[in-house]
């Protein structure tokens, strides 16, 4: 009898831990989901992405480390839409969106860290040209 009820206090222990699991993890997919929601609409509102920037220079480590960090991420969500990455010994760091009708517009990411140069991409993902 003692033995019966221990095993029910650990099933029920069990089920509690996974639930708190799941609970936590619906939180981290929302939070994620949330944060990078703007990455569904890069196919929508784009028909290009260039990515201009310099191997070697310092002022060109940000784009760099943003391509490296969320090519893969970017192109899951958009598996067909056209990433460009062009690398040139010291050119200035850019990133140019193409829009609806070949309308153009680029954004200068020189020296921006990570962070600036997701917001840059955002913002050119977001506006609609006019």
């Amino acid at each position: 009898h003692g033995r019966e009820r221990a095993r029910q206090r650990q099933r029920q222990r069990q089920r509690g831990a996974r639930k708190q699991g799941k609970g936590q993890e619906e939180r981290r997919t929302k939070t994620m989901s949330a944060g990078a929601a703007w990455r569904k609409l890069v196919s929508t509102n784009l028909k290009e992405l260039r990515f201009h920037f310099s191997q070697t220079s310092q002022g060109s480590k940000g784009l760099r480390d943003f391509v490296q960090t969320n090519y893969k991420d970017l192109k899951t969500v958009n598996p067909t839409f056209p990433f460009l990455v062009r690398e040139c010994e010291g050119i200035e760091a850019k990133i140019w969106a193409r829009y609806e009708l070949g309308v153009e517009k680029s954004i200068s990411v020189e020296g921006l860290d990570v962070a600036n140069v997701e917001k840059s991409v955002q913002q050119l993902v977001k506006e609609k040209p006019t």
